[in-house]
């Protein structure tokens, strides 16, 4: 911007010198051609700062650039780290309430069976003094019979 504003200035300048002379081009050529070549060098001398400007402006751009690449690819390896201990923690608590679920469920499991054998064995217990009863009240009457 503060060459721009010089770059103006200077152009101003020139354009006052070559008014003034124009109007006073008694003087002759040799005051237009010093003024021409003054013109020319001030031109170059801008043109050069530009230049100058421009690839300051360049380097600092691709520096930047730089440093955010850098820095976005920093913070995505970190963000994959993160992400990779999250999946490791979900993963050690799914194993671990599948494990207790499993348990959960041997021991109800475990449960029924010893239930239900308890009612079989009790169940089996009755039909054998049933049968013992019978066995034992037919045991009687053949006894009584064969006497």
């Amino acid at each position: 911007m503060l060459i721009e504003i010089i770059l103006g200035l200077i152009l101003l300048v020139s354009v006052i010198i070559l008014w003034k002379v124009n109007q006073g081009s008694s003087e002759g050529n040799n005051l237009d051609k010093l003024l021409e070549e003054k013109h020319r060098a001030m031109i170059v001398d801008i043109n050069d700062s530009l230049n100058k400007s421009s690839d300051r402006l360049n380097k600092t751009v691709t520096e930047e650039l730089k440093s955010t690449r850098k820095s976005l690819n920093d913070l995505q390896l970190s963000q994959q780290e993160a992400l990779s201990k999250i999946r490791e923690e979900i993963t050690e608590k799914i194993h671990k309430t599948l494990s207790e679920q499993g348990k959960a469920q041997q021991e109800t499991l475990q449960n029924s069976l010893k239930n239900t054998a308890l009612q079989l064995i009790a169940s089996v217990e009755t039909l054998t003094k049933s049968v013992d009863k019978r066995l034992g009240g037919h045991h009687r009457k053949s006894a009584r019979k064969t006497r």
